[in-house]
């Protein structure tokens, strides 16, 4: 702040005159002015200056005051701001004290604006005037009020928290999917009830990872929903293609994660990714590997080759045809994706049938190849038949025949 010129009269008595320019607190800078014929010397850091003796003159001294104002929230007779929430009504008071701006805490003594700061804590330990913050819960309301030297209110503002993080729901490939696309439509639905997503910065609030590769917000189509928007994905370009190339050097066959950010509005920010977010793209068709006959003359398992395994839905009686005999069922193994378990009519002990599959899909819905053929191997254990001993009881010396049947 600044003081109004002030006269200082000299005495023709006076041999030497000193006048001091100051406060109680200490000066930061001192500005005289004075014809220098009068003035002996001058001090501008302690704010004072000698005249010489016998001028019968007025001497007009202009100066400046500065010093930084501080109100210690420690000090009953200081406070001026208190923080205070629903869940800590206590509260603390604040020191608060000239800076440079809201954004830097310099000390400024010729600065208008006054800073404090306060924690807020998730912490009950921290309720209660501590001196050590205050205590907040997601849905309080903060309350900053400021007062007089009376303690009486002259301005307040609050604030609601919010502690919790966005909802990132309805994703689509969902989790585990396993799709023969190569360049999949991806959408997922982000909300939040509380401090809510941004409504002009949405499109980097908001981010999509394909295997690792960040996707372009400028390619991502933003649609407002109740609580948030709905991001849309898509693209011509195969995912298998390099990163460079404008894919996400994605593997055939092989899994990878598709990661979604959100940040709400106070800074919340919620990932799903990983486990939550896996996907397969195979483009590549099962392969009708083998086939066999079973331990009983009515079993054919007829084997695949194929990464994400068959789909059960797809395996039906009508797509296998075993030579020589009659399939009645068509069952896939509970415990290998890619066998199927024929019942057939009898066969031979010695039959190697011709299989011939067709119509027959991966899970990515990928189809075997039309009238895919395989010779299987003998699997059926001979059965042996009319056991004949020529003596049912032998004595030393006896030659015993025995003779039987197989097929």
């Amino acid at each position: 702040m600044g003081r109004p010129l002030r006269k200082v009269p000299l005495s023709r008595r006076m041999r030497a005159v000193r006048s001091r320019v100051m406060e109680s607190r200490s000066n930061t800078g001192c500005a005289p002015g004075w014809s220098s014929f009068f003035v002996v010397s001058s001090s501008a850091s302690a704010g004072t200056l000698t005249l010489i003796a016998g001028a019968n003159a007025t001497t007009t001294v202009s100066f400046s005051y500065h010093v930084q104002d501080v109100w210690d929230g420690q000090s009953t007779s200081l406070h001026r701001a208190k923080v205070f929430s629903t869940s800590d009504p206590a509260g603390e008071w604040a020191t608060i004290s000239k800076v440079s701006s809201a954004t830097d805490s310099s000390s400024s003594p010729t600065s208008r604006l006054f800073r404090g700061d306060i924690f807020l804590s998730s912490d009950a330990a921290k309720a209660g005037t501590g001196n050590d913050g205050v205590w907040v819960q997601d849905g309080d309301t903060v309350t900053v009020s400021y007062v007089d030297s009376n303690g009486a209110l002259i301005d307040s503002d609050a604030l609601t928290v919010d502690g919790v993080k966005p909802t990132i729901s309805n994703i689509v490939p969902a989790d585990g999917t396993i799709t023969n696309v190569a360049s999949p439509t991806v959408t997922f639905d982000v909300t939040d009830m509380g401090s809510g997503i941004s409504t002009s910065n949405f499109s980097t609030d908001i981010t999509l990872k394909i295997n690792g590769w960040l996707v372009s917000a400028s390619k991502i189509s933003y649609q407002a929903i109740a609580g948030g928007f709905r991001a849309i994905f898509s693209q011509g370009t195969s995912w298998s293609n390099s990163n460079g190339s404008g894919g996400f050097s994605v593997t055939d066959s092989t899994e990878f994660s598709l990661e979604m950010t959100a940040t709400d509005q106070a800074g919340n920010t919620q990932t799903v990714s990983g486990t939550s977010a896996n996907v397969t793209i195979d483009k590549t068709k099962p392969v009708l590997s083998s086939a066999g006959t079973g331990s009983a003359n009515t079993t054919v398992v007829v084997s695949f080759s194929d990464v994400s395994g068959l789909d059960a839905s797809s395996v039906d009686v009508s797509d296998f045809a075993v030579a020589g005999a009659t399939v009645s069922t068509a069952v896939q193994d509970p415990n290998d994706k890619n066998k199927v378990i024929l019942t057939v009519s009898a066969l031979a002990s010695d039959a190697k049938p011709l299989i011939t599959v067709s119509n027959v899909s991966d899970l990515a819905g990928n189809d075997v190849a039309t009238n895919s053929q395989v010779t299987a191997t003998d699997g059926i254990k001979p059965v042996i038949s009319n056991v004949a001993i020529n003596k049912s009881l032998a004595v030393l010396g006896d030659v015993v025949s025995v003779t039987l049947g197989t097929d």
